[in-house]
């Protein structure tokens, strides 16, 4: 008896046929989604802080 295993396309881990998709790969896009999310709300706060700076000095 053996399980069904496919190569994912992205990461090529091992996972069972049944899955819908790499749970490794689902994993890193949402680190990714995170990441992706920290760097825009720096940058607006960056934006921010220069346009309070100019707009006091």
């Amino acid at each position: 008896m053996s399980d069904a295993k496919t190569a994912c396309d992205r990461c090529g881990a091992r996972i069972p046929a049944d899955e819908p998709e790499c749970p490794r790969c689902r994993s890193i896009r949402a680190t990714n989604r995170v990441i992706l999310a920290a760097v825009i709300a720096l940058g607006i706060l960056a934006i921010g802080g220069w346009f309070v700076a100019v707009l006091f000095m």
